[in-house]
């Protein structure tokens, strides 16, 4: 099965199998997420989300701009991705996730995220999940 190796510190690497091999069968034939999908699995965590997350942050102090990108005139659109993303968080996720007072909380891992003082939305979800996403601008 296919691994991979991810950097946890210095010296110290884990070896991580993603949940799915979405081209392990052949080519790709673009059909990812084309079916319809339970609401409760939209966004899943696993026994590996807490190392996963301690990398991806790591990476995103080391580098950001490897990573990240936004255009101002999507920020409309990141608030309202992050709006749902909380609420599902929170709804499908209640043993890891819990917010009060605009702020949200990361049992798994003790992280808290102040949802009231965040200028970049989509930023501040590359840091709570291991999701990347995407906002796509129709222009004409």
């Amino acid at each position: 099965p296919l691994q991979v190796s991810i950097p946890l510190a210095p010296g110290n690497i884990a070896t991580l199998a993603p949940l799915y091999y979405p081209y392990q069968s052949g080519n790709a034939e673009f059909q990812l997420g084309l079916r319809p999908f339970k609401q409760a699995n939209w966004l899943q965590r696993d026994a590996n989300s807490v190392r996963i997350m301690r990398v991806k942050r790591l990476r995103m102090a080391d580098a950001s701009t490897l990573y990240y990108k936004a255009l101002p005139c999507s920020i409309h659109a990141q608030y309202e991705l992050r709006r749902r993303v909380t609420s599902h968080l929170v709804t499908h996720s209640p043993a890891e996730f819990h917010s009060s007072n605009g702020i949200l909380h990361s049992t798994s891992d003790g992280m808290t995220f102040n949802l009231d003082d965040a200028d970049d939305p989509l930023l501040q979800l590359s840091q709570m999940i291991e999701e990347d996403f995407m906002v796509i601008q129709e222009v004409d």
